[in-house]
């Protein structure tokens, strides 16, 4: 199954594969509203589609978030239902180190994200593991 979504800003394309979701977001640059906005939609999606592995492929122009921007975002991610979410997330554009902040604020709030370099590796864990609540 596949679906597109006209953003605020963006476009993302969403991918049902053998055992998770597949989004890619493209079409513009991040900020704040665009990565809230599409982390909202990414909830609903996993909501509506039982998904419990999601993949996030990001291709947006960079935009460095700050501490207090990834605490306000992990808190959205969290009241969508992301916490219950295996979240592998690499992006195109932006520097690894850029988005590590978020993966470290996502841990000391019990998300299960994972930061990296590349789609395969993301693939690759993402169907490695239990699932939160299985562990």
């Amino acid at each position: 199954m596949k679906r597109h979504i006209e953003g605020d800003g963006f476009q993302l394309e969403l991918e049902t594969r053998r055992n998770f979701l597949r989004a890619y977001v493209h079409g513009g640059s991040d900020s704040f509203e665009v990565s809230l906005s599409y982390w909202t939609l990414l909830g609903e999606a996993c909501r509506q589609f039982g998904a419990r592995r999601l993949l996030v492929v990001e291709d947006l122009v960079p935009w460095r978030a700050s501490e207090e921007d990834f605490q306000r975002l992990m808190e959205a991610m969290r009241r969508t239902g992301l916490d219950q979410v295996q979240v592998g997330f690499t992006s195109l554009q932006t520097p690894i180190d850029v988005n590590e902040m978020g993966v470290i604020v996502g841990m000391e709030q019990g998300m299960w994200n994972r930061l990296f370099s590349n789609e395969r590796d993301a693939e690759l864990w993402l169907g490695l593991g239990s699932l939160p609540g299985e562990r």
